[in-house]
């Protein structure tokens, strides 16, 4: 929440924590129940005016394609958007951009085109889709059939790597580092 949050709030979230960890016996309901409506209030106050004056990140997906029919659609084939999308694209741009990145893959570069007109777009391969190797193009039943280890493991709740691909621990990574690139750049 940044420093100016962190050093006007740090003492409510310290007693409030304290009353909580030790249950402490000089607790006056009416007295702390006010303290802490008044903490909540103007904590409330102040994250509604730094949302206002921040800068957002705003996650678009890209736009369909003739290949959007329930099988896998990662890295694998690299479709351009459908025509029909263009038009509905055009009335998202409600915000000023200053910087949009986009994965390397043409439908996505497509979709970033229509909405940011304004600066480059930057293309970085950590927005890239999972890479879902040998399972790119089956649908879920041709990929039960061919890999049911590899959905045993989903409904047991493990994440396995696709046969020769990712897994979505992967793709949370590559995330991770994208955003982790971007905050050290401001």
């Amino acid at each position: 929440i940044g420093k100016e949050l962190y050093f006007k709030f740090i003492k409510h979230f310290k007693l409030f924590y304290n009353y909580k960890k030790t249950s402490t016996l000089n607790f006056c309901p009416r007295k702390e129940t006010a303290k802490l409506n008044s903490f909540l209030s103007n904590f409330n106050k102040s994250i509604k005016k730094n949302i206002k004056t921040s800068n957002k990140i705003i996650f678009y997906r890209h736009a369909e394609t003739t290949l959007n029919n329930g099988s896998f659609l990662g890295i694998g084939r690299d479709p351009g958007i459908l025509s029909e999308n263009i038009n509905n694209l055009k009335d998202k741009n409600t915000y000023k951009y200053f910087i949009f990145y986009s994965s390397l893959l043409k439908r996505s570069i497509d979709t970033a085109k229509l909405i940011f007109k304004q600066n480059k777009i930057i293309k970085l391969k950590e927005l890239n889709e999972i890479n879902y190797g040998l399972a790119e193009g089956l649908n879920f039943s041709e990929l039960k059939k061919k890999y049911p280890r590899l959905v045993k493991k989903w409904v047991s709740g493990d994440d396995p790597k696709f046969p020769r691909g990712e897994s979505y621990n992967d793709v949370l990574s590559r995330l991770d580092h994208f955003i982790y690139k971007i905050l050290k750049y401001k």
